[in-house]
């Protein structure tokens, strides 16, 4: 098959398309997924011009089960277009939610949000896509700023998990991520305000609700508490916002970061004047985070290019990054969102193929097929590389700008505070010297 796909025989351009389809196949079957992959991403990219554009759609979807979304495998399901897909629903279901759960992510990485959502709102129920294109469907309508249609599209999230109509995914995880974006839906939607300039109190206190019910064994209930004290702040609830920010800053989360919550402290505590504890909890934040920030910076100026953030990021995962105990924990939930491990685990897949190409016969590693397959992967893998070191970096950076953003917001609360107490001196001046004329008249 390679020999004709790569015109070394006699072989009509018919006969080439096939034989490049064949390898597709064959690699598919022996585990390559990487190589095979190439071989139908190069038939993809050249369209209806090569005769088996057609069938390649099906072998996408199926490396789309064998390949984390790193590889790019939605972009290229993405070169099709929707009718393509038709011809999966009756025979292939599975594979047809599958198909249409990738072009609605391609439609969605596009910015093409209404086309997506059509797409997302085809794939069945009983489907393992269900909740994720839900999912998708309802964060859609969030950039289109259409507040209840998402929340529609996260309910049907939970509708769908306590009928026990999904299988195949996490439903606790889903279950509190479809909490907590709709608690997000509703602060936003509370904070339209009115024509009087009233915050909306029955949305907001549905956005709490909806916090409450994110599980505490979930990876989201502690950005649940930190938001929703920020909902109690709004609602004048100072008592339950502070006790948030007390449950976040206890001896069981010390590996927690939520330097904002500090802020949310200060300013509660200066508007309900008690000036003294607002100025102990700016002083808190500067002895905790000046240092973070400062080492942060240290660390991002020592692994400037993307390689060696890789391997920065590699050394945060398997505890060995040197960094400080207070640092170390920081960096590490910065650095462990989905999309940042999905790539560390498709380099890991790729070496994991390289070494299934290291454990095959002399015979194959030596054919040009073994060649093929060394180089793709060797390619795939600096490019994943690339990738993954150029996503955590970003994040990284990110993690310093907002941590940057953050002290700012304390220098103004600081300068409020200074303000706020000039203001008290100037007012006691201004008493002295009117009551100064006061006792002179009287005496």
């Amino acid at each position: 098959f390679e020999r004709v796909a790569a015109g070394k025989s006699k072989d009509g351009r018919g006969n080439r398309n096939k034989a490049q389809f064949m390898l597709g196949q064959t690699l598919y079957h022996m585990g390559f997924y990487q190589s095979s992959l190439t071989v139908f991403d190069d038939i993809s990219a050249q369209g209806p011009r090569h005769l088996f554009f057609g069938e390649t759609l099906e072998w996408l979807g199926l490396l789309a089960s064998k390949l984390p979304e790193a590889s790019g495998i939605i972009d290229k399901v993405g070169r099709y277009g929707i009718g393509a897909l038709e011809e999966f629903k009756e025979k292939d279901p599975g594979l047809y939610n599958r198909l249409l759960y990738l072009m609605g992510r391609h439609l969605y990485a596009q910015a093409s949000f209404r086309q997506a959502i059509d797409v997302f709102q085809e794939v069945n129920t009983g489907a393992p896509e269900y909740t994720y294109a839900k999912f998708f469907e309802g964060i859609s309508f969030v950039r289109m700023r259409k507040a209840r249609p998402a929340i529609a599209s996260f309910r049907a999230i939970l509708d769908a998990i306590y009928s026990g109509q999904v299988s195949g995914v996490d439903e606790e995880r889903m279950e509190n991520l479809a909490w907590i974006s709709l608690a997000r839906v509703y602060y936003t939607a509370a904070n339209q305000r009115r024509a009087g300039g009233e915050i909306d109190g029955t949305l907001l206190g549905q956005s709490v609700e909806s916090w409450t019910k994110v599980d505490q064994s979930s990876e989201y209930w502690l950005d649940s508490l930190f938001e929703s004290s920020w909902a109690f702040f709004l609602a004048d609830e100072y008592s339950r916002a502070l006790g948030n920010v007390h449950t976040l800053y206890s001896p069981y989360f010390t590996d927690s970061f939520y330097p904002e919550a500090l802020v949310l402290k200060a300013v509660t505590f200066f508007v309900n004047c008690q000036v003294d504890n607002a100025e102990a909890t700016v002083a808190q934040f500067h002895d905790l985070y000046d240092p973070v920030k400062r080492e942060l910076d240290a660390v991002l100026a020592k692994n400037q290019d993307n390689a060696d953030f890789f391997e920065f990021l590699r050394q945060v995962q398997n505890g060995s990054a040197d960094l400080s105990p207070r640092v170390r924990p920081i960096v590490s939930t910065a650095l462990s969102d989905r999309t940042v491990l999905q790539h560390l685990e498709y380099v890991s897949l790729l070496d994991q193929e390289e070494q299934r190409l290291n454990g095959s016969s002399n015979t194959f590693q030596d054919s040009p097929v073994g060649g093929k397959v060394l180089e793709d992967i060797a390619l795939a893998r600096a490019f994943a590389v690339d990738q993954a070191g150029d996503l955590a970096r970003g994040r990284y950076q990110r993690l310093i700008r907002e941590l940057r953003d953050l002290s700012n917001q304390v220098d103004t609360v600081e300068l409020e505070i200074a303000t706020f107490r000039r203001g008290q001196i100037d007012q006691e001046l201004s008493l002295i010297h009117i009551s100064e004329p006061t006792r002179l008249n009287s005496t």
